[in-house]
């Protein structure tokens, strides 16, 4: 975990998943990885699905497996497409603050290059680029 880690940002990623193609539990701690959210807590991903139904934005049902017992899968509501909507539009915004913050520290590096390089975080270094698409990358949706 980061220290910057954004909070709930597993709901959205839950919705854009669903959006894409309904699935079950355990299917979708798989679909979160690259996301980075929901590592090694499952529980927190079912919790998750179960507080979604609730709210109305999912739906599930019981589906047999060729491999197992059935499996609960889950489906986005149309109120869920709508909160996916309302939450890609934040995340956006979220975003642009994250850039001018971004772009704000790098201006900063700028002005004592022996800092910069000192911290492993001056331009181009591979520290900074990889903090900032990590950060970029979270924030995406």
């Amino acid at each position: 975990m980061h220290i910057c880690e954004p909070h709930q940002f597993l709901r959205p990623c839950l919705l854009l998943l669903l959006e894409e193609r309904p699935g079950h539990g355990y299917e979708l701690v798989d679909r979160l990885k690259p996301f980075g959210v929901g590592d090694g807590d499952s529980g927190g991903v079912y919790r998750t699905l179960r507080a979604l139904e609730r709210g109305g934005l999912a739906r599930s049902a019981w589906r047999p497996s060729v491999a197992g017992p059935a499996r609960r899968t889950y489906h986005l509501t149309a109120e869920g497409r709508q909160a996916l909507a309302d939450m890609v539009r934040d995340l956006r915004a979220t975003r642009s603050m994250l850039d001018h913050y971004l772009d704000r520290y790098q201006r900063g590096q700028g002005s004592d290059p022996d800092a910069a390089v000192s911290t492993g975080l001056s331009t181009g270094g591979s520290q900074s680029s990889a903090v900032d698409q990590s950060i970029v990358d979270s924030t995406a949706g």
